[in-house]
């Protein structure tokens, strides 16, 4: 019964908006699949190191520190702060009813989705890594659910529903919002999309340095 709480938990949460959620839709819909399948796997890896510091018993150093914290909070809201400037800067160069790629040779596609794939891989893990509440989140979830005295099984079941559900669903998510008819409509309103999703980067990174 524990397992199928923490699950439906773990469902909630990953679903709910925040900044990987919103990077995600962002590298998704402005972006490749390559970009955003990336950003899944980067995200997938941050949670991954996050559950194994919590689960190891370590994360007492970094929760009972709050200089520590702090540093994480004000480097995670300046890194989203710089994703949404950055983004407001592509909204302000991009012609109108400019979208879409030079169709160019198959190596160079496979070069591009590579690279595309590295730099939402980078984007994912660095937002995941910075993002203080994701911890906390998890922090409150797997102690809570993983009390002293717990079976070792327990530790990998609790890991792995965290990693399997974040790939599943996110993987999932990515192929929705990849479905022809739905990125066909974004893309014909890519330049204010872009903007929103500047505009609320840059709120994210706000909201996290200032938080009162």
């Amino acid at each position: 019964m524990n397992i199928l709480a923490f699950s439906a938990l773990m469902w909630a949460a990953q679903f709910s908006p925040g900044p990987d959620m919103l990077l995600l839709m962002k590298n998704a819909i402005t972006q490749s699949r390559a970009a955003a399948l990336g950003t899944v796997a980067g995200i997938v890896c941050g949670l991954g190191f996050w559950s194994a510091f919590i689960l190891g018993g370590v994360s007492v150093v970094l929760s009972q520190s709050p200089p520590l914290f702090l540093l994480l909070r004000l480097l995670g809201g300046l890194y989203l702060a710089h994703l949404g400037v950055r983004l407001l800067l592509d909204v302000r160069r991009q012609r109108p009813g400019a979208a879409g790629a030079d169709v160019g040779t198959a190596s160079e596609h496979v070069d591009t989705s590579a690279r595309q794939f590295r730099g939402g891989f980078v984007q994912g893990l660095t937002t995941n890594l910075l993002n203080a509440k994701a911890f906390l989140f998890l922090l409150g979830s797997l102690t809570a659910f993983h009390p002293p005295g717990s079976p070792p099984w327990l530790k990998w079941a609790l890991g792995g529903i965290v990693l399997g559900q974040a790939s599943v669903g996110w993987a999932g998510f990515v192929c929705l919002l990849g479905w022809p008819p739905v990125r066909t409509w974004f893309m014909r309103w890519q330049r204010p999309w872009n903007a929103v999703f500047g505009l609320l980067l840059l709120a994210a990174g706000v909201a996290a340095v200032w938080p009162s």
